[in-house]
């Protein structure tokens, strides 16, 4: 027979809620909703920059290719330019144990000059 009890058979109990505070911290008032989760400034950047690491860590698990290089699309709007940052940190970040080496061999940037696909766009009118 089986002596463990059945608290411990049960899940962790999920992270307390502090309401009107950072879901992370618990300390901090929130400035960023998102899907109905608070976050202040400082947890969602770190959450994100995590997120970011471990997508990018999961798709050089799929390809076993040597040599192999991560491409960024570089429009030079605020979105590409962080991405760009965000793989530029996380290629130079210092790694331990298993993860001694980055993922990809190197960053290749790739910008694609719009105005060139499209002659006689909006913007050559102004």
């Amino acid at each position: 027979m089986c002596d463990a009890s059945i608290n411990d058979a049960l899940p962790p109990p999920r992270r307390k809620l502090v309401p009107g505070m950072c879901i992370k911290c618990k300390v901090t008032k929130p400035s960023i909703s998102i899907r109905r989760t608070l976050y202040c400034k400082d947890c969602f950047v770190k959450a994100s920059i995590v997120k970011f690491r471990a997508a990018l860590t999961k798709s050089r698990k799929r390809v076993e290719l040597p040599q192999t290089k991560v491409l960024v699309a570089l429009s030079g709007g605020a979105a590409s330019s962080a991405m760009l940052k965000l793989t530029a940190d996380f290629m130079n970040m210092e790694r331990k144990g298993t993860d001694a080496e980055p993922p990809f061999t190197g960053v290749v940037v790739g910008h694609v000059d719009e105005s060139c696909l499209f002659p006689g766009s909006q913007e050559d009118e102004i």
